[in-house]
């Protein structure tokens, strides 16, 4: 699905060259769009105004620190019962990203010629303190306020 939307979008015509539509249909097309954001509006005022079950609740609370070893529920649902999902949700999360960097670039541009020697002899450095953060927020927050979710 991704792969379809960049490959719509890269060939979608420049706003310039996009004809601008009559009044009358314009005016369809705000009735149309008021019409659905009402009814998703009243579909959501709805559902929330319905009691919550807590029997998920009471499942992770009981089982965070037996089943995942960790005290903050939040991090223990995203990391360990919910891992898989979590990883599908962030490859997504990169593939939108990765697609828009495509987008984005789709003129040829020179190379920098500016090689900062600085920024060549501190990256490395860098890079390393933080995947050790990472790693310590991964750890730190699977029993403490903040969440672990961060580090991963």
């Amino acid at each position: 699905m991704v792969i379809f939307v960049v490959l719509v979008l890269k060939h979608m015509p420049t706003l310039g060259s996009v004809p601008k539509h009559s009044l009358g249909r314009r005016a369809f097309h705000m009735v149309v769009a008021g019409v659905i954001g009402f009814s998703v509006t009243a579909i959501l005022i709805t559902i929330t105004s319905t009691p919550l079950d807590t029997e998920l609740a009471d499942f992770f609370t009981q089982n965070s620190v037996p089943g995942g070893h960790g005290r903050n529920v939040v991090n223990v649902i995203l990391v360990d019962f919910r891992a898989i999902d979590t990883l599908g949700e962030v490859i997504v999360v990169v593939i939108a990203g990765l697609s828009a960097v495509s987008l984005l670039k789709t003129k040829k541009q020179r190379p920098s010629r500016i090689h900062s020697l600085i920024f060549a002899t501190t990256s490395h450095i860098v890079a390393a303190l933080m995947l050790v953060f990472s790693f310590y927020l991964l750890l730190r927050g699977h029993n403490a306020p903040g969440g672990g979710f961060i580090g991963a």
